[in-house]
């Protein structure tokens, strides 16, 4: 996939169009340095998550990482996560 896909995105539905399963919930994220470990799992503070067993009020590890891209979006086997950054940088 081409690296620069982000930048020639227009909305993070847009971003996220290159993963795998569209049933996928995308949940907002707060990076924690670089804790994405392809093929392991990821630390990260989600801000939306849906579920009732993950915390929206502090990190979380998620389940296995199947991707990871250089912007920080990066697929589980169960959601898509988004830095909260790349929102923000697209609302405002």
């Amino acid at each position: 996939m081409d690296q620069n896909w982000c930048m020639e995105s227009e909305g993070v539905e847009t971003l996220v169009k290159g993963f795998g399963d569209r049933m996928k919930k995308t949940v907002y994220y707060k990076p924690r340095s670089d804790d994405i470990i392809d093929n392991l799992f990821a630390c990260v503070y989600p801000i939306n998550h849906t579920s009732d067993v993950v915390s929206n009020t502090r990190q979380v590890i998620t389940s296995r990482v199947i991707r990871k891209e250089i912007n920080g979006i990066f697929e589980t086997e169960n959601s898509i996560y988004v830095p909260i950054q790349l929102q923000e940088q697209r609302v405002g």
